[in-house]
């Protein structure tokens, strides 16, 4: 199974979903008054979008990635090698998903 957009960008809950709807908003309005609506204008602006994003996740602690990435299916076992050593506990303390995995759906950004 492959994650889309809103799997990532979108959380599941009612009230998040709906705040990250309208700040969504911002995107749409970049679009429509010219600020990001051609592949230039929108890759200059790129990385302030993607620290936002950042942000968003740090402070929510990974939600999003929680949602699909459980602790039942992060089982040591259910990982390979590289994973484990990644994923010990001490190597884990005081960090969120996004503090390691950022760039992973958008690798080159």
């Amino acid at each position: 199974m492959t994650a889309t957009c809103s799997d990532c960008h979108l959380p599941k809950a009612f009230v998040p979903k709906m705040i990250r709807k309208a700040e969504a908003a911002r995107e749409v309005w970049g679009h429509f008054t010219g600020i990001i609506d051609t592949p230039e204008k929108y890759a200059a602006h790129l990385p302030a979008m993607k620290a936002r994003e950042i942000a968003r996740l740090q402070a929510n602690n990974s939600q999003e990635c929680r949602d699909c990435h459980t602790v039942e299916r992060m089982r040591p076992e259910l990982q390979g090698k590289m994973a484990q050593r990644s994923h010990r506990p001490e190597r884990m303390e005081g960090k969120s998903c996004i503090d390691c995995h950022a760039g992973i759906a958008h690798p080159g950004d």
